[in-house]
């Protein structure tokens, strides 16, 4: 699973585990933070190659709990800059908490 997959970094690993012959599902909330159209379009490209992306916001974790996984790779978080705002990282740290519920 790849958290962030319809961002920049997160839609190159999920091509990536892909291409090394791994099953991908792709995860994001498509959060506004920046252009969400180039999101989409990184999801575009990752459904032409079968990988599965699914809008949803791990803030709300209910009914994914003991998904089979072999691993999950993050990228919840924006691009960083000097300083993030702690609600931002406030969110991030609950995603974490809820990412390891489902493991």
């Amino acid at each position: 699973m790849v958290t962030g997959a319809a961002g920049f970094i997160g839609s190159y690993m999920a091509e990536r585990l892909q291409k090394e012959g791994h099953y991908v599902i792709g995860i994001d909330n498509f959060s506004d933070y920046y252009d969400v159209s180039l999101k989409k379009r990184n999801a575009e490209v990752l459904a032409e190659k079968g990988i599965q992306i699914l809008k949803m916001d791990f803030r709300e974790i209910s009914g994914y709990e003991n998904l089979p996984l072999d691993l999950i790779l993050s990228f919840i978080l924006p691009p960083s800059r000097a300083f993030l705002p702690p609600a931002l990282l406030r969110n991030a740290r609950q995603i974490i908490l809820s990412l390891l519920k489902i493991c």
